[in-house]
């Protein structure tokens, strides 16, 4: 498993992490994340976050692809 913690100078917090398991033929990988921010930043952190999640998840099949 693999984890982190990101805290901005702006108050915004992301725990983050995954886990890769051999399932029967193939690979799963579970992803989470919990976002903290103050009120007004909480919609465009919540995208940010989703952006970062998505470019991970591409990154990790381009090197299981490889």
């Amino acid at each position: 498993m693999r984890t982190g913690d990101v805290v901005s100078p702006g108050g915004v917090r992301v725990d983050w992490g995954y886990r890769i398991d051999a399932v029967p033929g193939d690979t799963r990988v579970t992803d989470h994340y919990r976002l903290s921010a103050p009120f007004g930043l909480l919609r465009f952190s919540m995208g940010q976050a989703k952006k970062v999640q998505v470019a991970r998840g591409r990154e990790l099949a381009r090197r299981f692809a490889a």
